[in-house]
């Protein structure tokens, strides 16, 4: 079996890391290579589980994109829609041949399907204290 190339994108709210890095950490013991694309607040973290960090905001960040919409989440759309195209090129300069993402970042799922990969969604639930 080859070792496989995966894109895992997160947003970075605690809540939604946390359901990711046991992900993370058991494609990485697999001996897959994880490219996770989240903020660089996360390097630490995700190196410690056996990914490799890639800076989600580098072509911009959500608030760059849209400070007004509300809920806060429809935001994430917005960002989507302005930056899968960059992102889904360094997507592909990663190698990988799948997409992970958690439900609130809708840009891996536009990602995905623009590299014409498999996407996976992992829901993250509430995180009512997130730092447990």
């Amino acid at each position: 079996m080859s070792v496989a190339n995966v894109a895992v994108i997160c947003m970075p709210d605690r809540g939604h890391y946390q359901r990711m890095r046991p992900i993370i950490a058991g494609l990485h013991r697999l001996g897959a290579s994880v490219s996770v694309f989240t903020h660089q607040a996360l390097r630490g973290e995700i190196e410690q589980a056996g990914g490799t960090f890639a800076d989600l905001f580098a072509h911009g960040t959500v608030e760059d994109t849209d400070d007004e919409s509300w809920p806060l989440t429809v935001r994430f759309v917005t960002f989507a829609a302005r930056f899968a195209e960059p992102l889904a090129r360094d997507v592909a300069a990663s190698g990988a041949s799948i997409v992970i993402g958690d439900t609130f970042a809708v840009i891996a799922r536009a990602v995905a399907n623009r590299l014409a990969v498999p996407y996976v969604n992992v829901c993250a639930g509430p995180a009512v204290v997130p730092d447990r």
